[in-house]
Formats: structure tokens, sequence, C-alpha cells
């Protein structure tokens, strides 16, 4: 989809990102075991203006 996936090592040590668009940081404070809500990447499609539905079939 487009979508660049990085560590940063700070406050919240995962991001996506898009160029032209501004990076948001995923709260997985638990590190990659961590469970992201549908609230958040509901609020993450919408940064970004992918379809949910077509983003939730890829996980």
């Amino acid at each position: 989809m487009g979508l660049e996936f990085s560590e940063t090592g700070g406050k919240h040590p995962y991001r996506f990102g898009r160029q032209g668009c501004r990076p948001f940081p995923v709260p997985a404070h638990n590190g990659l075991k961590s469970e992201v809500t549908d609230v958040y990447l509901r609020s993450l499609c919408r940064n970004f203006g992918l379809d949910f539905e077509a983003f939730k079939k890829l996980l």
C-alpha cells in the first residue's frame, strides 16, 4: 500500500510513513508483541488516505 515501517528508538519505537505525509507513530510499548486497536488503525488509514477494510484484510 506504499507505507514504510521503521524503528525510531524514541518514545514511540515504531512508525509508519509515506512520502509527502506526516509520520504516524505506533503505540507498541510492548514491542512487536503489542496489539494495536481498530480505532488506531482507522486513524492510520485516514492519515494516509487508505481504505480501512482493504488494509485490515492485509493484516
